[in-house]
């Protein structure tokens, strides 16, 4: 029987007030409603922004312009229940459905923007948690991820050194062919990014290592919460 109990001091405080996260894009505006005390504990960004005298605080709306809010559904979805609704109906049935390799795409693409979305608000927990299903996705259709449509963003939005980088790196190493090569060969990459390609196929071939990929030796490798020195979000 599983263990369902748990002590009544780590029980999460609702409360009974709400905030609106006015979410908006170019074309397309919503509003979620969140309890303030989930935001404060997980992201750091909300919790400056409800504290004080801030208007946001006052008025109990916080605006995200330039963000999609197809992505922040999912964020909302993490916040209330620590699992990342983005894969799509039939994704763990095998032998993949070619309708389904398009979509696997497409989450590549959502994941990698979720992440970003993370940083902006300051979200370690989520970031991470992002982290590990960019690594599931990888792993179950390794054969149907595109980072090419990605790599623009992810070179824009991150910092030298970031985890998301590591990552995109690692994978393509991982996945490294003249096929695949020759994939990238028709758009204009970041020169950032051939250079740390470059600096991953070396180490690669230098170390002789085995094929394991690093992210299924140590997730955390990938994770934010190191640099923080605080603990995962799988130990909390």
């Amino acid at each position: 029987m599983t263990e369902v109990r748990r002590p009544a001091s780590q029980a999460v405080g609702i409360g009974s007030t709400v905030v609106t996260v006015r979410v908006s894009s170019t074309n397309r505006s919503q509003d979620f409603l969140i309890h303030d005390s989930f935001l404060v504990k997980s992201s750091d960004f909300f919790a400056a922004a409800l504290r004080g005298e801030w208007r946001e605080s006052i008025e109990r709306v916080i605006p995200l312009p330039d963000l999609s809010p197809d992505h922040f559904n999912i964020y909302f979805h993490w916040l209330y229940s620590g699992k990342i609704y983005s894969a799509p109906d039939g994704y763990d049935k095998k032998p993949v459905q070619p309708q389904v390799e398009t979509e696997f795409k497409g989450e590549m693409s959502s994941l990698v923007r979720c992440w970003t979305m993370g940083q902006r608000l300051m979200d370690t927990k989520f970031m991470d948690t992002v982290m590990d299903a960019l690594i599931h996705l990888v792993e179950d259709a390794p054969s149907f991820i595109n980072a090419k449509a990605d790599v623009a963003v992810i070179y824009k939005e991150t910092l030298p050194g970031s985890m998301l980088r590591r990552f995109i790196i690692e994978q393509i190493v991982q996945q490294c062919t003249e096929e695949f090569i020759d994939h990238y060969g028709d758009v204009e990459l970041p020169r950032e990014f051939l250079q740390e390609l470059l600096h991953g196929l070396a180490a690669v071939r230098g170390k002789n290592r085995d094929n394991k990929p690093q992210w299924l030796k140590n997730p955390c490798a990938f994770h934010e919460h190191k640099r923080e020195g605080k603990a995962c979000y799988k130990d909390t």
